[in-house]
């Protein structure tokens, strides 16, 4: 799945960081905590989109707590990790009790090639 254009600029266009080497999967989300992206020392980029009608939280600790961290709203919200913010490590995510999600995640590696 490709995930293009995401993430507002600073004028308020949608911009996307292409690099040599890519990779874009989904990941479904419940009340126990998971893994979305493995640390990764080549990462130049990492996006991830709450695709599901519930909120859930992203954490770079290895068991993510509903409710501490980066909190994405449904339908949309975006946690984007670029040269501003280039962090390295794993990427865990959870929902609230009883209640499933799903995210949409693209890491891009190598050198960058084009920012769109």
């Amino acid at each position: 799945m490709s995930i293009s254009n995401v993430g507002p600029g600073f004028s308020g266009i949608t911009r996307r960081l292409e690099t040599t080497a890519s990779n874009s999967i989904t990941v479904n989300v419940t009340a126990t905590s998971t893994l979305e992206s493995a640390a990764n020392s080549e990462r130049l980029v990492l996006y991830v989109i709450n695709m599901g009608n519930d909120w859930v939280t992203v954490d770079h600790r290895n068991d993510a707590v509903y409710g501490q961290g980066i909190m994405l709203s449904p339908n949309g919200g975006t946690y984007l990790i670029e040269s501003g913010n280039l962090e390295k490590r794993l990427l865990h995510a959870i929902c609230a009790a009883g209640r499933t999600t799903t995210l949409a995640v693209y890491e891009g590696t190598g050198e960058a090639v084009a920012q769109t």
